[in-house]
């Protein structure tokens, strides 16, 4: 169990570490996949659709972000990681016999759920 804040949380290629907040970080410093990808779809990302996305939603308190696309960051807007996840099945039941969505719909909610997972205790 993680005894550490989230405001003193960073992800670092899917492990959760310990980060000195004195140095303003930016966007690219925060939580990623390593090598430029979303960390809820893994899409590679360019300078025009990396964002930054409150794990926690900032209106909450959140402070931990991750590195994600722009469909995925207006995709959870501003809901919090359980309701990203039902969100995420609720689609992914939707559209069921579409193959390449349901993989994504699967990547979005392991990668939701691993974070989830080791952060929940700290919020």
């Amino acid at each position: 169990m993680c005894e550490c804040t989230l405001s003193s949380l960073i992800i670092e290629n899917c492990d959760v570490m310990i980060r000195d907040y004195s140095k303003k970080l930016s966007v690219y410093d925060y939580a990623s996949l390593g090598d430029n990808k979303c960390w809820y779809c893994g899409d590679v990302l360019f300078p025009s659709t990396k964002t930054k996305d409150h794990f926690w939603p900032k209106s909450l308190g959140g402070r931990l972000k991750v590195c994600c696309c722009k469909n995925c960051n207006a995709l959870k807007r501003n809901l919090t990681p359980n309701e990203f996840i039902k969100l995420m099945e609720k689609l992914k039941n939707k559209h069921p016999h579409y193959a390449p969505w349901q993989k994504r719909f699967d990547r979005i909610i392991n990668a939701t759920e691993t974070l989830w997972e080791k952060v929940k205790w700290s919020v």
